[in-house]
């Protein structure tokens, strides 16, 4: 009862976002004091419960899972970095990957997948770049190659371009899986509501505020068109069926909850996002 977690987000003096995990035996006194202390600490929290991955972890790991099935289907890096980079994030999933370090990033994937493997790609890309010491930014080489000080340059691709997809499958594919496992934490009780999701994506993976964060993006597309698009992929590859969660979520995500404060709208359009995740704590 009287034990709940603290989730951090590196580097810690410049992400805002801590997630406070409430377990299923958790008293509602210890949560409020970890909240408290989470305010305390001049932190911005979010209540999630406790699973693998927690809240933003997991989500982000079908958004790095999906991006990873891409390349290996043939879509380079750099074409895949780019598009998100001009949808707003700060740095692409490749480059996010490097930045983390593949040993980290294998260890979370690992973690996530033996929990959601069903519907996370499987990928081998990260675990041979690790068993050739390829380790990212930190190494000197990873999914890029980086110069002495740092600056990355194109890697060697180690797919051969088969595939052929547009610009639309590329961003929306990791997107969509993003928004689809974001509808079962919120059937899960892993996320509260649709703002705590979009808080923590926005204050711990760089998320483009202007957007208003995932789901508020989601219901800007609507929410039936992401189904449409889900059940039009769905027949190659079963992980793009759309979950129950987001089927009875086809009105959008904040149209069924509660009007955001002023204070929380202001959370979400301002310049919060801190810095760049480069892994957790």
């Amino acid at each position: 009862e009287r034990i709940t977690g603290l989730h951090f987000f590196n580097p810690v003096d410049r992400m805002p976002l801590v997630e406070v995990i409430a377990g299923p035996q958790s008293s509602e006194s210890a949560v409020a004091t970890t909240y408290k202390l989470a305010l305390k600490l001049g932190k911005t929290p979010i209540l999630v419960g406790d699973c693998p991955g927690f809240l933003v972890n997991r989500l982000l790991a079908f958004y790095l899972g999906e991006s990873l099935h891409l390349h290996e289907e043939g879509v380079p890096i750099s074409r895949i970095d780019k598009l998100f980079k001009q949808f707003g994030m700060p740095m692409g999933p490749f480059a996010l990957l490097d930045q983390i370090g593949l040993d980290v990033a294998e260890k979370v994937t690992k973690m996530v997948g033996d929990a959601y493997g069903d519907r996370l790609p499987t990928q081998t890309r990260v675990t041979s770049l690790v068993k050739q010491g390829k380790l990212g930014k930190k190494s000197g080489s990873g999914f890029y190659d980086y110069d002495s000080k740092g600056k990355p340059r194109p890697g060697k691709e180690s797919v051969k371009r088969s595939a052929s997809f547009n610009d639309h499958q590329i961003l929306h594919r990791p997107l969509y899986a993003m928004v689809n496992e974001a509808a079962r934490c919120l059937d899960e009780g892993v996320a509260r509501r649709a703002l705590d999701v979009d808080l923590g994506m926005v204050m711990g993976t760089g998320f483009p505020p202007f957007r208003g964060g995932l789901l508020r993006w989601a219901d800007s597309i609507g929410v039936d068109q992401i189904i449409t698009e889900l059940v039009d992929w769905s027949p190659t590859e079963d992980r793009f069926t759309p979950s129950r969660a987001l089927e009875i979520r086809r009105s959008g995500f904040y149209e069924e909850s509660a009007s955001a404060s002023i204070e929380d709208e202001e959370l979400l359009s301002g310049d919060v996002s801190g810095g760049t995740p480069t892994g957790e704590v």
